[in-house]
């Protein structure tokens, strides 16, 4: 039951992501980015922030380490 209700949560939580935060949102749309936003705020007063991973400016659903990064200029190929 728990892996039901974790599955749910991430599928709520994905389909609030989007590119960047436009001016023209829909009140759900807004309180899906309001959310990251909070939870950010609430993590980082917290202290307990993983510092392995940095935010990306005006994207609060995405993080990068230096192992992505580093890969950033390579293109992808195969599997």
């Amino acid at each position: 039951m728990q892996r039901v209700l974790i599955l749910l949560l991430t599928l709520l939580l994905g389909g609030c992501a989007m590119v960047q935060r436009p001016t023209d949102l829909t009140p759900a749309q807004t309180g899906c980015f309001d959310l990251f936003e909070h939870l950010d705020k609430v993590i980082l007063e917290s202290g307990l922030r993983d510092e392995g991973d940095s935010p990306i400016s005006g994207f609060p659903y995405l993080r990068s380490n230096r192992l992505l990064a580093a890969l950033a200029g390579q293109a992808l190929e195969g599997e």
